[in-house]
C-alpha cells in the first residue's frame, strides 16, 4: 500500500469510504448479497421519494415499474420538485453539460458522494491500479483549471489537455511515459486515446511503455482503436461506462467487450427507443438508469439520454445482467429511408471495414442528405466503397457527399461526434 492510499484512509472519517468500498465489492461478487442489497435500496428509496421529493408525494403506487420514466430536461426545467426537502448534509454539488448540451446542476448528499469515491476506487483497482499511485489523465481543459496544484500533488496525476492533442502534444506524452516508469494507468476520453494511438501506430516506434492498464471514460472504443492500443502499449484497455449525473455505471474486464454493470450502486433497464417498453434481449435501446444512493436528488427511472443493448453472462458461477453494447446518444442516432432510427454503433461496424482511415464523422442534414468527413491523408478507399458501405445501412435512396480533412472539429470539452443528426421525422419524439 502506498503512502498516498494510507493516508486517504486515515482520514476517511467514520470510515465510510471504506465500508461502501467493502459492500461495492460483495455486491459485485456475491449473488444473493446483490440481490438482497437490489430489494432493500429500491425499497427504501421508493419510501423516500414519496415522502420528501415533491414530484413523487401523489403517486400512489409502490410498484417500481409503475414510476414514471424522467430525464434531464424534465429535472432541469422543475429542478426543485425533484430534490428532496429532507434534512441531508450535502456533499458535492456537480455542474455537467455533458453530451447532451444542456447545462445541469446535480447535488449529491454525503454518502452519495463517498459512493462515488468507493466506485473510482474499486474499478481503478479492478485494472490492476492502485490508489494513490501515478497517473495519466486525459482531460478537458476546464477539468484542468479546477484542479488546483495540491489536488493534483494528492492524487498523483499528470493532466494533458484533450484539446491540443497535436504531434508536439502526443510527442510530450509519449517522452513522459517513457522517462517516468512509475506510470503504470493512463485514462482519458476514446477520441483522444483514438488520436493517441493512431499517430503512434503510424510512427512505428519501438517503444516498451510502463502501462499496465488504460480505461477510456466518457465515450466507448472502437474494436480496432482497442486493438491499436493493446498493440501500442502493450497493456489491457478498459472500457468504462459512466457519467456525472450518477458515477461509475459499468466496465469491460479488459478482455471482452461486455460491459460489467456496477450492480452494487445501480438499477440498468433498457427501453425501446420509441417506447417506454422493455426492449428485448441485444436489442439497442434507451438506457434508464435508477441510483440508489443520492436521496439528495434522486435519479429515478433516469433516462440518461444514451443507447445500449442487455444481455446476460456467466461470471464466476453467476448469472450477471451486462450491457452487450453502449451505443452512444439518442441524439446522435441517424435515421435511414424508412425514418428508422440508426445508431452510432451500427455506423461504427459499418465502416471499420475502412482500418486505415484515421478518423471519420457522419453528418445527417436531411433524410436523404449526408455528409460523409474523412481523415485519409492517402486515400486508399474509393467514394463509391464508402457509398456502398453506407447504403447497406441506411438505404439505396442516400445521397451522400464525402469530405476529406485534415482535422475534425472537437467541442469544447476535447470530444469529437463521429454522428451528428440535423434531421428529425416529423413523427420522432425522442
Amino acid at each position: 500500500m502506498n503512502i498516498r492510499k494510507v493516508f486517504f484512509f486515515m482520514l476517511d472519517k467514520n470510515s465510510m469510504v471504506r465500508n461502501q468500498l467493502s459492500e461495492i465489492e460483495r455486491a459485485n461478487t456475491d449473488d444473493t448479497f446483490a440481490k438482497n442489497l437490489h430489494e432493500k435500496c429500491i425499497e427504501q428509496l421508493i419510501s423516500h421519494i414519496k415522502k420528501t421529493v415533491p414530484f413523487y408525494k401523489n403517486i400512489q403506487s409502490h410498484n417500481f415499474e409503475e414510476f414514471p420514466i424522467v430525464n434531464k430536461i424534465m429535472m432541469k426545467d422543475n429542478m426543485l420538485a425533484f430534490r428532496s426537502d429532507a434534512d441531508l448534509k450535502i456533499g458535492k454539488i456537480r455542474h455537467t453539460s455533458g453530451s447532451t448540451g444542456i447545462p445541469f446542476e446535480i447535488v449529491q448528499d454525503t454518502r452519495k458522494a463517498k459512493r462515488i469515491q468507493a466506485e473510482v476506487i474499486y474499478y481503478r483497482e479492478l485494472t490492476g491500479d492502485e490508489l494513490g499511485a501515478k497517473f495519466v489523465n486525459l482531460i478537458s481543459p476546464s477539468r484542468i483549471e479546477k484542479t488546483n496544484s495540491i489536488s493534483k500533488l494528492k492524487q498523483n496525476v499528470i493532466a494533458f489537455d484533450v484539446t491540443k492533442m497535436d504531434e508536439e502534444m502526443i510527442e510530450r506524452l509519449r517522452r513522459k511515459l517513457l522517462r517516468n516508469r512509475k506510470i503504470q494507468f493512463m485514462m482519458g476520453y476514446a477520441s483522444a486515446l483514438e488520436r493517441i494511438v493512431t499517430y503512434l501506430d503510424e510512427k512505428n516506434y519501438d517503444d516498451k511503455y510502463p502501462l499496465k492498464a488504460i480505461v477510456s471514460s466518457s465515450e466507448v472504443l472502437t474494436n480496432a482503436t482497442i486493438t491499436k492500443l493493446n498493440h501500442v502499449f502493450g497493456s489491457p484497455v478498459y472500457d468504462r461506462y459512466s457519467n456525472e449525473d450518477n458515477g461509475l455505471i459499468a466496465q469491460t474486464d479488459g478482455f471482452s467487450h461486455d460491459f460489467i454493470v456496477n450492480r452494487a450502486s445501480y438499477y440498468i433497464e433498457i427501453l425501446k427507443i420509441d417506447s417506454d417498453e422493455p426492449a428485448e434481449e441485444n436489442e439497442i435501446g434507451r438506457i434508464i438508469v435508477t441510483d440508489y444512493f443520492n436521496f439528495a436528488q434522486p435519479f429515478f427511472r433516469y433516462d440518461t439520454g444514451d443507447l445500449g443493448a442487455f444481455s446476460y453472462k456467466n461470471i464466476n458461477g453467476c448469472r450477471r445482467y451486462i450491457l452487450t453494447k453502449v451505443a452512444g446518444r439518442v441524439s446522435d442516432i441517424v435515421y435511414d429511408m424508412n425514418n428508422k432510427p440508426i445508431s452510432t454503433f451500427a455506423i461504427g461496424c459499418a465502416l471499420e471495414t475502412f482500418s486505415e482511415i484515421k478518423q471519420y464523422q457522419l453528418i445527417q442534414n436531411t433524410k436523404e442528405d449526408f455528409i460523409l468527413n474523412i481523415i485519409d491523408p492517402k486515400r486508399q478507399y474509393k467514394n463509391e466503397d464508402y457509398k456502398k458501405t453506407l447504403e447497406d445501412v441506411l438505404g439505396s435512396g442516400i445521397n451522400l457527399s464525402i469530405d476529406y480533412l485534415d482535422k475534425l472539429p472537437v467541442t469544447r470539452s476535447g470530444k469529437y461526434k463521429r454522428i451528428i443528426c440535423n434531421y428529425k421525422p416529423e413523427s420522432d419524439s425522442y
